[in-house]
């Protein structure tokens, strides 16, 4: 069932995607920014068949709904437009009005694995978190922006599970060592996965980055990691 909810503090509406026989636990859907695309539609279908909500939060991707995204240099200039900080707090604030009757998790790609991971940092209504590829330091094009995303993680306690391809040019191997250093240190539960030779949007079918089996172990990782974790929240 498809329908939709009004985002906290104006910021427009989240599709949801209901199993038929209900949901025992709402995933937050945060997509990259070129917003609900249809791997977006096809991570949802797959979610629901384990019995999850998806609630899609595209909130941040009005460029790319008004055609403004298509060349990798529309792509960045759309994402050093978004104040991180304000969506990262808007999506804490969907996940606590989300949480009151089933716990809810964070599932983001790219752009949106970075805002889940700092949502993450402000919300204990988040039961756990999966990132594809979010940037964690701002370089090239995104040096405009700041501060960097990881210089605003480490505090949390929140499962995470994270994904990045050893090839990746937007997420070097030393960030990587540093999110999963930092994750270490809280104690709380993690796995951060290394994908050979893989690139940016591994997981997406249509990319050029799409390496069909990388996006197969992490997509088997994933589901195992949000089963697990919000069956003990439930």
């Amino acid at each position: 069932m498809i329908g939709s909810i009004e985002l906290p503090g104006g910021r427009g509406a989240a599709t949801t995607m209901t199993p038929p026989n209900g949901a025992r636990a709402r995933i937050i859907v945060l997509p990259g920014i070129h917003g609900q695309t249809r791997h977006l539609s096809w991570v949802c279908q797959r979610l629901g068949e384990r019995g999850f909500e998806s609630v899609v939060g595209d909130f941040y991707c009005e460029a790319a709904r008004r055609g403004e995204v298509d060349t990798p240099a529309d792509v960045a200039t759309a994402v050093a437009a978004l104040d991180d900080t304000a969506i990262a707090e808007g999506v804490a604030e969907l996940a606590t009005s989300l949480a009151e009757d089933r716990p809810v998790a964070v599932l983001g790609y790219c752009i949106g694995a970075t805002l889940g991971l700092l949502a993450t940092e402000k919300s204990d209504a988040i039961t756990a978190t999966v990132a594809y590829y979010g940037v964690l330091r701002h370089r090239g094009p995104l040096a405009v922006k700041g501060p960097d995303p990881l210089d605003s993680l480490g505090t949390t306690t929140t499962p995470v599970l994270a994904h990045y391809g050893t090839a990746d040019v937007w997420a070097s191997g030393e960030d990587v060592d540093e999110l999963e250093n930092k994750l270490m240190a809280t104690g709380g539960p993690h796995g951060v996965y290394r994908y050979p030779g893989a690139g940016h949007a591994f997981e997406e079918p249509g990319s050029r980055g799409f390496r069909p089996v990388a996006a197969a172990e992490a997509a088997a990782r994933t589901l195992t990691f949000l089963d697990y974790y919000l069956r003990c929240a439930g």
